[in-house]
């Protein structure tokens, strides 16, 4: 359990019911022994597991813990706030369509925050790339007509 504040290790044993782990000095954060923290994740998968996902949320709004429930990523693509977040943009694929893929992460006022354009094709850019990399044109040429290069 990853803690935001010194409340809540407290108040997470106290709504499982194992307020008696508050006070014990080997439970003292920051807790040091990983017998411990095992022992502690153990008991809180069993709360846990034993719930619903409702009955889950209901127990954690009783605390001031922050919380969410996991979602497998085929619940995230499908999520519609997660669309509204703008977590996901229109990609050209470079053939008249598009997809849908992820946005970047980090965004930026006045920064545009979608692709620029479609994919490279397959061999679109390898002329130009074999220059940059030093080859001659004549060598360029050699290793696209021998299918070396695409």
């Amino acid at each position: 359990m990853a803690q935001r504040g010194p409340n809540d290790f407290p108040q997470m044993m106290r709504v499982i019911g194992r307020a008696e782990l508050i006070d014990e000095p080997r439970c003292a954060p920051p807790i040091v022994d990983m017998a411990v923290v095992h022992e502690i994740r153990a008991i809180l998968d069993a709360v846990f597991e034993a719930l619903t996902l409702d009955e889950a949320a209901a127990m954690m709004r009783k605390t001031d813990i922050i919380f969410a429930p996991m979602t497998t990523l085929d619940d995230f693509v499908d999520d519609p706030q997660a669309h509204e977040a703008g977590c996901f943009v229109d990609t050209p694929d470079g053939w008249g369509g598009s997809f849908k893929a992820p946005a970047a992460p980090v965004r930026f006022p006045t920064t545009p925050t979608g692709p620029a354009g479609p994919a490279p094709k397959l061999g679109e850019h390898t002329r130009e790339v074999l220059l940059a990399a030093g080859y001659a044109p004549a060598a360029v040429d050699a290793l696209i007509s021998s299918g070396a290069a695409t």
